[in-house]
């Protein structure tokens, strides 16, 4: 429809944002990236027939504590981009509560999570 009447790319792209973020309000979640994980998991859900499901949710992942290598970061994204910068020197200082709770964890954590979850569900079938 945009198409044609002649929007720019721009205005398609500004447009299609604004709609995927009134629909995901409207279905109850605060942004598309978590609504489109939440739409994920539901087609998982439905599809999966007698396959056995594990659905892992971390917090904010992180660059890698231990493996492959302490630090390893693949793209700067979220709030790595922050880390980055400040170890640049980019970024002199950061303000912030010494009380604040920053709810992350590293990525090698989180596959060694996902590997657990793995072998302690390894012997169940799936549910109907």
């Amino acid at each position: 429809e945009l198409q044609d009447k002649e929007a720019t790319e721009e205005d398609i792209k500004v447009t299609m944002k604004d709609m995927g973020l009134e629909r995901a309000r409207h279905w109850g979640w605060p942004n598309v990236y978590v609504f489109t994980k939440a739409l994920g998991e539901m087609v998982l859900i439905q599809e999966k027939e007698d396959i056995p499901l594990i659905i892992v949710r971390p917090t904010i992942v992180t660059s890698t504590y231990k493996e492959p290598i302490p630090g390893w970061i693949e793209g700067v994204r979220t709030v790595d981009s922050l880390i980055v910068a400040y170890g640049k020197g980019r970024l002199p200082y950061f303000s912030f509560d010494l009380e604040t709770v920053i709810d992350m964890i590293p990525g090698d954590m989180v596959v060694n999570a996902i590997i657990v979850a793995m072998k302690a569900h390894s012997n169940q079938t799936a549910d109907p």
